[in-house]
């Protein structure tokens, strides 16, 4: 679990700046200085790197068909309420009253739990599960067995239903606030 956001780099900025290719060489100018940055780091990938990245991926890839072998879904946390502007200035939000960094050695802690499922390509949905103290949305996130978007589908479903998240809204004459 802990090469993924490595693999994840690697292949998605491989694979996106070849997308990009004709205009980094013709509008390079287009870019914000942050994305050129980006971009041109990607091309700087050794092709070796990247196919070490498509081994090590199609590996995940086993093991989760492994662990698909026992369960229909696997269900993940994919959201944490959002930030307050200051939070995300200092690097920590507060979550139950409990400090927590929002980025880690792996990368964003926005992402953890949905870039394993990025790089295999399972099919997945993010529904909500409950608001936080502040009335603000958290997700859930139901994984499916390549190919079985429909068992992804009823299952969100059921949750909704039998839950009733859905029915409810922020209230967003607070946020902002």
């Amino acid at each position: 679990m802990d090469v993924i956001p490595a693999v994840h780099t690697v292949v998605s900025r491989a694979e996106l700046v070849s997308d990009h290719d004709h205009y980094l060489r013709t509008r390079a100018r287009d870019y914000s200085p942050e994305l050129l940055y980006r971009h041109i780091h990607a091309l700087m990938f050794p092709a070796g790197s990247y196919v070490t990245a498509q081994r090590v991926r199609r590996l995940i890839a086993e093991e989760f068909e492994g662990a698909f072998e026992r369960v229909d879904v696997i269900v993940t946390p994919v959201s944490m309420p959002a930030p307050t502007m200051e939070e995300s200035g200092r690097g920590v939000t507060d979550i139950d009253g409990e400090k927590v960094s929002l980025r880690d050695a792996r990368g964003s802690t926005w992402g953890l739990s949905t870039v394993p499922f990025s790089v295999t390509g399972h099919p997945a949905i993010s529904i909500c599960c409950g608001f936080s103290g502040a009335g603000l949305p958290v997700g859930l996130q139901i994984v499916g067995r390549p190919f079985d978007e429909c068992t992804v589908l009823r299952v969100a479903a059921a949750y909704e239903q039998a839950a009733g998240w859905d029915k409810r809204q922020p209230p967003l004459e607070k946020i902002g606030r």
